[in-house]
């Protein structure tokens, strides 16, 4: 992305934030180019994140068979939604869970495919928080959706960076008025990605409904 706006917008675009005039070039991007960048960040995403599986299922001394199941988890042509933070309570991590059957459905839609990544941490002594991440690594483990919903262990800024850059959608669902900021949200829209999240945090003062 940042060599799409090197050469659109000028290599000191990144020195000059305030100044409108550089930002009106975005418009010289066509739409085709920016989906095609943004296509291929998702495909770095997906690999990554095999990767990542790979490593956590080896470290659980997991077999060679199960390892290699994780060749087929996600897909990069599928719309990809993320939900990545620490665990509290308030951000209601496994708010999609609540409808199990409703969301199954829409993971096995194969005309219109979705995946979900999560990834996360929770306070050492959050007991709540850790009982949502075993809740959501619990409902990964189902048969029929292994391939569509993940969780990514040790979150990290390695993990970040390629989320906030390769996901189609960040999700944020915090408990209004509970959320300070949320500022994962504020380096997904920066990287172009779609943010659906509750008027809270951030995104209370950043929405717009003329822009989104």
């Amino acid at each position: 992305m940042l060599d799409l706006l090197d050469r659109y917008l000028g290599p000191s675009f990144n020195d000059r934030p305030m100044e409108l005039d550089i930002w009106k070039r975005m418009e010289r991007i066509s739409d085709e180019e920016l989906f095609r960048t943004h296509e291929r960040r998702r495909e770095r995403l997906v690999a990554f994140t095999r990767h990542r599986l790979k490593v956590q299922l080896e470290s659980r001394g997991k077999s060679a068979a199960q390892i290699e199941e994780v060749e087929g988890a996600l897909s990069p042509y599928a719309l990809t939604i993320s939900f990545a933070r620490r665990f509290a309570t308030y951000k209601r991590a496994n708010l999609l869970l609540k409808d199990p059957e409703r969301l199954i459905k829409l993971l096995k839609d194969n005309e219109h495919p979705v995946q979900l990544i999560f990834a996360g941490k929770a306070h050492p002594h959050d007991l709540e928080g850790k009982e949502l991440i075993k809740e959501i690594i619990h409902f990964t483990g189902n048969t029929e959706m292994r391939s569509r919903i993940v969780f990514l262990e040790d979150y990290d800024m390695t993990i970040a960076r390629y989320l906030v850059s390769g996901s189609d959608l960040w999700l944020n669902t915090p408990l209004r008025p509970m959320e300070a900021s949320g500022t994962s949200g504020m380096k997904a829209a920066f990287n172009g990605v779609l943010n659906l999240s509750v008027l809270d945090g951030w995104w209370a003062e950043a929405f717009s409904p003329d822009c989104g």
